[in-house]
This record gives C-alpha cells, structure tokens and sequence, in this order.
C-alpha cells in the first residue's frame, strides 16, 4: 500500500455517479437517489452531514451502484450503512450492502459482500459477508455501521463497527470475515446497494473512504496521487494563513507545492491523453480544466499574501477552498466522474485526509 492517507469521498451530488449501475440500465425507476436533508439528527450521527439515500420506489430483490472506472491492486475502503426508518425494511432480510465487485479476464464476477442487515428483534443491524463460513455480527441498537474491506497482499478482510457519535473516538474494528485471497491482476469496482427491500424502505451511504495501489485505475492514480499531494498542501496553506499571525513564508511554500504537483498532474495526464492509457470512462477533459483552473487560482492567491497583509491572508480561505475544490474536482473526473465546473466545496467529491 503506498503512503497516501486513507481519504473519503462525501455522498454529494453523488447522482453524478450512483446510476452508472454495473448490472442494469441506469435509468431503472426502481431506485431513486435522494439526499438527506435531515440537518443536525444526521450530524450527531455521521462526521459529516452529507450522504446519499438509496430508496425503493417498488419492492425489488437488489440493485447495485458505485463508481465508475475499474481499480486494481490491494485496497480499503469503507463506507457507512445506516437507516433511519423501518418503513419497506424486513427483519433479518433487507440490507444495506458493500460490494467488492470483481471479474477476472474471462469476465467472470468474483467479488464478496459485506451487508448491514436490518434486525428488529434488537433494533440495530447485523453485519454479515456473502461468503458461506461468515459469522453474523450482531450490533443491537446501532442504526449506523462502517463497514470496511480490505485487499492485503494474501487475504480480504471484512470487518465493521458501530458508527461513532459525532466527537467520539471510535470502536475497535470487529472481524466479519477472513478469506485466504492473495492479491491478484483482477480488476474491482466498489459498489453500494441494497437488497430485498420493500416500497419507501430505504438504506442511507455516507462517509465512502478508500485507498489503494490503483483506485481509479494504474494510469489514473498516478495523476490522482499528484492532486492529493496538491490539495494536501493547499489545506496545509490555509492553516497557515488562517493563524493570528499568518505563516506567510510556510503557505507560501505549501502553494509552490500545490503549484508543482498541479502541473506535475497535468503534464502526466496530457501524456496519458496522448498515449491512450486511460479508461474509457475516464472523464481527461474536465480533469484538465479544473486543473487549470486551479493553477490559476494558486498562482492569485500568492499574489494575494506577497504583500503579507494579514487581513488579505485571512480573506484566502474562500480562494484556497475552490482551488481544493478543483483539484477534487478533477480527481472525481479521474474516477469516471463528470464535474462540469468548479464550485465551492463541497462539491461532487470531497476528498479530505482521514
């Protein structure tokens, strides 16, 4: 695993890319995306108040969504599952799920599942994997899970956890599976979805986080890792800016940076673009606009902080977010994700260290 902090992807305007089902047409009535919009009884559940819902318009069995482009290599990723009303859900039965979805080269599908399964009897869910030695894990009273799988050099592993409240340290990962998988060339998706779930059930996904070797692709996580090391440092840069007495030397140099991995990126996928190496759901063109754009934005607000007035330094916050939201913008893109232009965070992605 490389160095690259394990990040999350909020469930934002996360319309964008849920419906590019892997297994049907996109334009299925039987789900529909909402969001929630819950106010503070979300945030004292999630560390963000973001997310998506996934819910029945009619009872179906199951339905699949996740990000577009193939990933390769090992991984963790996490997500969390939770409901907040019974309505549509059947004990034991309906389930939010976490898919690694995985073929080999004759397209044969050799993925796993980690679900969190509605359970009545103690008002809470049960985490259980679709592999046929998993134990069910039953967490009584918690309408919320993480639930984590991780490729390792020889095994997958599943694990959960309730959701902590907001503020509170977390519980300890709880193992729900262990398979003997060595790594291997197949590619992956990661999916969200849910499963036997009646009319107006609904399950809500917030807070995916993952990191890997490829996520995104091998040719497009080299662009991605150079937008994260930018957007590292351009976070770092408004810390700075932000104090009393703005560091003006460190956001200075934190924008250098974010200006060198900027164009570092950009340089890269115009190389990929070249060359044909990027995947077909590659979105390359909003990926370069943005990066542009962010490379005009740095080089505005080093201008902005060269006198070292203090009240300019602490007007950069705005600026640096929508550089931020730039780059994350274009790592969306990276993923197969459309983000026609730039906005304030948080956005379609947002791509944060954990």
């Amino acid at each position: 695993m490389n160095g690259v902090a394990l990040r999350f992807f909020s469930l934002v305007m996360l319309a964008m890319i849920l419906p590019r089902s892997c297994f049907e047409d996109e334009k299925d009535p039987k789900v529909r995306l909402q969001f929630s919009k819950e106010g503070p009884k979300w945030e004292s559940v999630f560390s963000t108040p973001t997310d998506a819902t996934l819910k029945a318009k009619e009872d179906f069995a199951v339905r699949y969504f996740g990000v577009p482009n193939w990933s390769t290599g090992k991984f963790v990723a996490q997500v969390t599952v939770s409901y907040l009303k019974t309505l549509g859900l059947t004990d034991h039965k309906s389930r939010g799920v976490f898919r690694l979805y995985r073929v080999d080269n004759d397209l044969n599908d050799t993925g796993v599942s980690l679900s969190a399964i509605y359970d009545a009897v103690q008002d809470g869910l049960i985490a259980q994997s679709s592999t046929s030695d998993t134990t069910a894990t039953p967490f009584a009273g918690a309408h919320a899970l993480d639930v984590r799988i991780e490729q390792t050099d020889t095994q997958l592993l599943l694990s959960a956890r309730k959701t902590p409240a907001l503020g509170s340290p977390p519980d300890a990962w709880t193992p729900v599976a262990t398979i003997a998988e060595p790594l291997t060339d197949k590619r992956y998706k990661i999916l969200v979805g849910i499963v036997d779930v009646d009319k107006g059930g609904s399950f809500h996904f917030s807070d995916l986080r993952m990191n890997g070797d490829a996520v995104g692709g091998a040719v497009e996580y080299t662009v991605i890792a150079k937008c994260e090391a930018a957007d590292d440092a351009i976070r770092a840069a408004q810390e700075k800016l932000a104090l009393a007495a703005p560091d003006f030397a460190g956001a200075s140099a934190d924008l250098d940076t974010a200006a060198t991995e900027t164009g570092a990126a950009t340089s890269t996928l115009n190389d990929a673009v070249q060359a044909s190496t990027l995947q077909g759901t590659t979105q390359s063109g909003g990926a370069l606009t943005l990066l542009d754009q962010a490379a005009q934005k740095i080089a505005a607000v080093k201008s902005a902080i060269a006198t070292q007035n203090v009240r300019k330094a602490h007007a950069q916050n705005k600026p640096l977010n929508l550089v931020a939201g730039a780059e994350e913008g274009a790592i969306a893109n990276l993923l197969g994700a459309k983000t026609p232009n730039l906005k304030p965070l948080p956005q379609l992605f947002t791509w944060h260290v954990n």
